[in-house]
């Protein structure tokens, strides 16, 4: 009997002993395999000889954590060569006003004749105005992207605010589109937003058809029991996005040899603003000439 106890205790402890050598083993393999993962940018994930019991669920969330902290990495890389790519793009964009303006300068030391020196003066303001406007798109696109102050939402009048902005823009308007299209229910369409955000972000899209369009320019609102359409349409002689989406992008440009003014920010800062009130804002082309906005907010029920 004594025999048969002393056995199975001797049994029983080489059980523990292998059973804490495979144990030290596993955590020592997690470790080198955790050292490698730190140390280089490796894309397996943790393997083990064992996976039973709680090696296999320290396994999965620790395969879980790798993945997650890997997409994380991925999505700050290519937010970060976006940025780099912005400000490349923008410090283009402000350089050539500036050289620009430099030129108008020293033409106008240069001469005397009181004409060419009205029209230098004339030129270089025009100028600055365009520097003065890339300068506020960029610290406004900077601030909307790293402001997290919520937007004052209340019950806006949507007919109100696009028929302000347009006619900020009328005299642009009827000059390089024609006469705007409106197309507007009988009664005001009501709306969940905040109004200067709201107009900011008509402004830019009206801007935007008065960069790259050619005319035909139609407004559209729409109310539904529980949402508000806002739709902007123009007819372009440039070529379409192939996903039109991406003219929400910061790093979007229309003009590959860009040769428009701005920064092209406009669109970009309008679906950042569109979308801190709770709305979506999408874009669309029609054919091979017409390009479209449509805005979606939460409908008012006043």
């Amino acid at each position: 009997m004594t025999n048969i106890i002393i056995l199975a205790l001797a049994g029983l402890c080489l059980v523990l002993i292998f059973t804490i050598v495979m144990y030290r083993r596993q955590i020592n393999s997690i470790c080198r395999q955790l050292r490698v993962h730190r140390s280089e940018e490796s894309g397996t994930d943790i393997w083990l000889d064992y996976i039973q019991g709680p090696f296999g669920k320290l396994q999965r969330e620790l395969n879980e954590f790798i993945r997650e902290k890997r997409q994380e990495k991925a999505a700050y890389t290519a937010k970060e060569n976006a940025w780099k790519q912005m400000i490349a793009n923008v410090s283009h964009d402000i350089r050539t006003p500036i050289t620009s303006i430099s030129g108008y300068f020293q033409l106008l030391n240069e001469t005397e004749d009181p004409e060419k020196r009205a029209e230098y003066v004339r030129i270089i303001r025009g100028r600055l105005d365009e520097f003065t406007a890339m300068l506020e798109e960029f610290f406004v696109y900077s601030a909307s992207t790293s402001d997290d102050r919520k937007p004052s939402i209340e019950s806006c009048n949507i007919s109100r605010c696009v028929t302000e902005s347009l006619f900020l823009y009328y005299d642009d308007i009827e000059k390089k589109l024609g006469s705007v299209k409106l197309d507007f229910p009988e009664k005001d369409v009501i709306a969940y937003a905040e109004e200067a955000t709201l107009k900011r972000v008509f402004q830019n899209i009206i801007k935007n058809a008065l960069t790259h369009g050619s005319g035909d320019f139609r407004v559209r609102l729409a109310a539904f029991p529980e949402k508000v359409t806002i739709i902007f349409e123009n007819k372009t002689e440039e070529k379409l996005p192939e996903n039109p989406n991406d003219v929400f992008e910061r790093t979007y440009r229309a003009d590959p040899a860009r040769s428009t003014k701005g920064t092209g920010l406009g669109l970009c800062i309008a679906k950042e603003f569109t979308e801190k009130m709770g709305g979506s804002i999408n874009a669309l082309c029609i054919g091979d000439d017409t390009f479209r906005i449509t805005i979606v907010l939460k409908a008012s029920k006043i």
